[in-house]
């Protein structure tokens, strides 16, 4: 959660996480994330951008290592919020 994270998105992803019962852990992010989120929001007009990180060890490496569950629930995490989205869906923060 921070500057380059859309509060919509955040509070889609967060309310998603508790109908489905999938754990997640919240980190601040006061600048910016080492991701392509804070590119992708400053992109064109603007983009909604949201973050969902997987823990792992050894990032970078040939020998990266993550859980298998916590790419899964990732990914139902994902999936789950994206079937929430419709047209008429707005993601500016002020309205």
């Amino acid at each position: 959660r921070g500057p380059n994270i859309n509060p919509k998105v955040f509070t889609g992803l967060w309310q998603t996480a508790e109908k489905l019962q999938i754990p997640v852990q919240i980190e601040g992010a006061p600048s910016g994330t080492g991701t392509d989120a804070n590119a992708i929001q400053l992109s064109r007009a603007g983009v909604a951008a949201g973050l969902v990180s997987i823990p792992n060890r050894y990032m970078h490496t040939p020998c990266e290592m993550v859980a298998l569950s916590d790419v899964e629930q990732a990914a139902q995490l994902l999936a789950g919020y994206i079937r929430t989205l419709t047209p008429e869906t707005s993601l500016i923060p002020t309205e």
